[in-house]
């Protein structure tokens, strides 16, 4: 690859970041050096336009008023749901989870976005959900953790023309985007203690080498992983067969244990869902949403803001109440604290959009 040297001025000094995707118009102007025989050429930016920011697919007005009218309906919700992942059998609660997930909460001075984690043994459907997610999101990523570094995901030193230069990594570069990190427990534990600032404050900073840089990176995070032995042990807590520690836990909004036990008449279902789309017999024509529409759909209603009013605040402060004492009675739980409170009020504004 060509690689030129660029030089801002003005107002786009501090407003352009390395990383970012942009068409610039320029001069072409060469430094003269008397002590190299050959001269360097950089380029003088004049303009600079924003290559990232494409148009966001929305519904047409038709489109919104048949959703509309559709909404009244009392199965509404579960056709959305039944368009979410149809190749995938069962699972609704997990397709929902994931749908509030890409609805977000409603901006404000707290964070919007929910962070979702799937723990759950092998062979349940988690990778082909992440991947499903990052087909109908907006500015969307798939990574696994094996083949990422917390300077990947954040931050990273590039060595560039004997000097070292920050760029941006998967997170700054896919704010209000979605992120889908697979395989999370086989990441490295100082790789991990990376995304605690993102999850929780919505910036990445870095301070090394002479540069010191905070950059935005407000996505949200759809983690999957295995548990601690490779399969759940029912003998054990939850915590201890979860891998991951209680600091970055507590920074995810819901988490979902799903464990493959015998059950003959899921097991028979489940069989013969897969034998029929081995078959080609399954017809994934028959959603109510196909994968543009439903795409669109989230894109029209991430820009609704619904309003927490005193009747729902009280239900939600009964409901924390009841699960800070169930914490509390049953040693074996996760911790209860304000942020499962905060993540209460997110879910609960992403069910209402």
């Amino acid at each position: 690859p060509v690689t030129f040297t660029g030089k801002l001025h003005g107002t786009y000094v501090g407003d352009v970041f390395i990383g970012q995707k942009k068409r610039i118009t320029g001069i072409f102007k060469t430094i003269i050096d008397p002590k190299k025989v050959e001269y360097d050429l950089i380029i003088d930016i004049i303009s600079v336009d924003s290559l990232d920011e494409s148009e966001i697919e929305k519904p047409s007005e038709d489109e919104v008023k048949i959703l509309k009218e559709k909404s009244k309906e009392s199965n509404f919700l579960n056709d959305i749901i039944n368009s979410y992942a149809p190749n995938i059998y069962g699972h609704e609660r997990i397709k929902l989870t994931c749908l509030l997930y890409l609805a977000r909460g409603v901006p404000s001075s707290k964070r919007s976005e929910i962070n979702v984690a799937l723990f759950g043994d092998p062979s349940m459907a988690k990778s082909e959900i992440l991947k499903f997610t990052s087909r109908v999101a907006y500015k969307a990523k798939y990574t696994s953790g094996k083949g990422s570094s917390g300077a990947g995901l954040t931050i990273g030193m590039v060595k560039e023309h004997d000097a070292l230069i920050p760029m941006a990594g998967v997170l700054p570069l896919h704010t209000r985007g979605f992120v889908q990190i697979d395989e999370f427990d086989k990441m490295r534990t100082e790789d991990r203690s990376a995304m605690h600032e993102v999850m929780e404050q919505g910036t990445c900073s870095i301070a090394k080498a002479g540069v010191n840089l905070t950059l935005e990176a407000k996505c949200s995070i759809l983690a999957a992983a295995n548990p601690k032995y490779g399969r759940y042990d029912s003998e054990l807590t939850i915590a201890d067969n979860i891998n991951i520690p209680p600091a970055l836990l507590s920074r995810f909004d819901i988490l979902w244990l799903i464990t493959d036990k015998v059950d003959s008449i899921q097991d028979l279902a489940k069989a013969q869902h897969i034998l029929k789309s081995f078959r080609g017999d399954t017809d994934v024509e028959k959603v109510f949403l196909k994968e543009r529409e439903l795409m669109a759909y989230l894109n029209y209603i991430r820009d609704l803001k619904p309003t927490l009013g005193h009747d729902v605040s009280k239900k939600i402060e009964n409901f924390y109440q009841k699960m800070r004492s169930m914490a509390n009675d049953d040693v074996d739980s996760l911790p209860v604290g304000i942020r499962q409170l905060e993540a209460i009020i997110r879910m609960s504004q992403a069910h209402a959009k």
